[in-house]
């Protein structure tokens, strides 16, 4: 899993912090053992680490780390 598309911010125009793009990577991580793993299924809420409908790397800031 690549984690390049996550250092980047809203709209793609500002840099994430180093803190943020960290995040980022362990709710991706955190999401793909859920549903490859566990077989979880995906999330219709947000702020779910499953939340299937991810748009763009900025969605990730809203999610928490719980299943």
């Amino acid at each position: 899993m690549s984690s390049a598309r996550l250092a980047r911010g809203c709209l793609g125009l500002v840099q994430a912090s180093d803190e943020q793009r960290l995040s980022r990577l362990r709710k991706m991580v955190t999401k793909n053992i859920g549903m490859l793993y566990f077989q979880l299924p995906a999330s219709e809420d947000p702020r779910s680490v499953l939340y299937g409908r991810i748009g763009g790397p900025q969605e990730f800031d809203r999610m928490t780390e719980d299943f």
